[in-house]
């Protein structure tokens, strides 16, 4: 009986572990999905994979370790959010607002990002490698140890940004705006010019 009981909590502890854990509020999560609008919103960990919000407010919301992958974020204001962590891959955000965001440790590979405002935003450690960027504007944003392999930033603004130790292998720096940047390596780079 005893080991039945033990085999049992191990089970349940097993399948609990499996689980994400989510502190996003549903409430808060369903208003998004169904309004676009989520201002302020704890939305730590949702599992919001291949949604549209497309022009979607969420300014200062909390999607600390949430899954974005595959979403339409096209056009949408982010200003000031928390993204540490977070699963952005392949997400589709042409022209998106995002300044002062946070999002040391996300995953944005192949994500498309390009007209975007990306001032001043934390992607220190950021996956963003073949990551879409053409003409974004990352002044002041903080890059430190990100992974840029491959990455497309043509035309992209990085006026005083910080680049200390981030990977530029392959990345196209055609007619990148680098000034002021700092502890930029242009080894690999492609086609980097300064103004």
């Amino acid at each position: 009986m005893h080991k039945r009981v033990v085999a049992g909590v191990i089970g349940i502890l097993q399948m609990g572990l499996c689980m994400p854990l989510s502190a996003a509020d549903p409430q808060q999560v369903s208003l998004l999905q169904s309004v676009g609008i989520c201002v302020g919103c704890d939305l730590s960990g949702a599992q919001l994979a291949s949604s549209n919000f497309a022009f979607a407010e969420l300014q200062g919301s909390n999607l600390e370790g949430a899954n974005l992958s595959q979403s339409d974020l096209q056009g949408a204001n982010l200003t000031g959010v928390n993204l540490t962590g977070a699963n952005l891959q392949n997400v589709y955000g042409f022209n998106l607002r995002m300044p002062g965001g946070q999002l040391p440790g996300a995953n944005l590979q192949g994500a498309r990002l390009d007209q975007s405002d990306l001032q001043k935003a934390n992607l220190q450690g950021a996956n963003l490698q073949g990551v879409i960027l053409v003409g974004t504007d990352l002044r002041g944003a903080n890059l430190q140890g990100a992974d840029l392999s491959g990455a497309d930033l043509r035309f992209a603004n990085l006026t005083g940004a910080n680049l200390t130790g981030a990977n530029l292998t392959q990345a196209d720096l055609t007619r990148t705006i680098l000034t002021k940047t700092k502890g930029v390596n242009l080894e690999g780079a492609i086609q980097s010019t300064f103004p």
